[in-house]
Parts: structure tokens; C-alpha cells; sequence
């Protein structure tokens, strides 16, 4: 946001990069608030329709979540996933045709993995998370299929 101000500062007046600054409410589907549902926080992610984008959406939380992922093969690399989802992710939803390239990237990691389940649909897997999720737990999907449900 800073950097926004900085590049318009001399073009904009201070009340109108003040106005955005306190009014701005993020990029459309880039970890945007859907709605609470019986103490779950959903977030729409669709945008993170890349493995760069899941990882920098993953990393955005500070806690493990719950990740539906899968979707469309774009037939790009997923590997890069395995350590992150390791890392930042409690239980790992699969659906799509990427599902079991994502799973083998998890599954190629040394140590302890999130458990995965393949889902049929992103609307079984939501399903499933929202059932396995706990009060106090945010869920946030991405448009390659991610849906990251946490704690708060």
C-alpha cells in the first residue's frame, strides 16, 4: 500500500490516497473474506491458480490450514508445492486432474506429510472441510483448487 501512495504521491491529493489507503479492501479473489459459517472464516483465493500463488497464499497464514487443492492441469510443475503444503497444511483435500500430481509432490517430501483425501468435487471437498473444521478455523480457496481452512 505504501508503494501505491509513493508512485501516485504529486498526482493524487493526500485525501484521496488517504481515502484508499483506509477504504481499500484487497484484490478481488486474491485471500478475500467470503463469510463466517458456525465460527469458520471462508476466504476466496481463486486467483492463486498457480503453485507461486498457492505457496504465497499459504504463507500469508501463520498457522496450519486445511488446503482443498487440485483442478485444471495447466501442465506445469507442481513439486514446488510438496515442502510448503508440508509445512502449512493440517489435512489436504484433493480433487481434479492435478490431484494426484500434487499428491505425489507431498508425498516425495521427507518427513511428516498432512493426511490427504481425494474428493470426487470442489463441492464434496468443501464438504469435507467444512465438516473436519473446528470453530475458530478460517477456509480459504484458490481457483487451482485450494481451500485453506485454519485456526484463528
Amino acid at each position: 500500500m505504501m508503494m501505491a501512495a509513493a508512485v501516485v504521491q504529486g498526482y493524487a491529493s493526500d485525501d484521496d490516497i488517504r481515502a484508499v489507503a483506509t477504504t481499500f479492501g484487497g484484490v478481488e479473489h486474491r485471500i478475500e473474506f467470503v463469510r463466517e459459517k458456525d465460527g469458520v472464516k471462508y476466504y476466496n483465493d481463486s486467483i492463486a491458480s498457480s503453485p507461486t500463488r498457492t505457496i504465497a497464499g499459504l504463507n500469508s497464514f501463520q498457522q496450519k490450514v486445511i488446503l482443498i487443492a487440485g483442478g485444471y492441469d495447466k501442465h506445469i510443475p507442481y513439486d514446488v508445492l510438496g515442502q510448503p503444503i508440508c509445512d502449512h497444511v493440517k489435512l489436504l483435500l484433493l480433487t481434479g486432474a492435478t490431484a494426484p500430481k500434487i499428491r505425489e509432490c507431498v508425498e516425495n517430501i521427507e518427513g511428516e506429510h498432512p493426511p490427504i483425501i481425494e474428493v470426487e468435487n470442489l463441492e464434496t471437498a468443501v464438504q469435507e472441510a467444512a465438516a473436519r473444521a473446528r470453530r475458530k478455523r478460517r477456509c480459504c480457496y484458490h481457483e487451482s483448487g485450494q481451500r485453506v481452512v485454519r485456526p484463528l
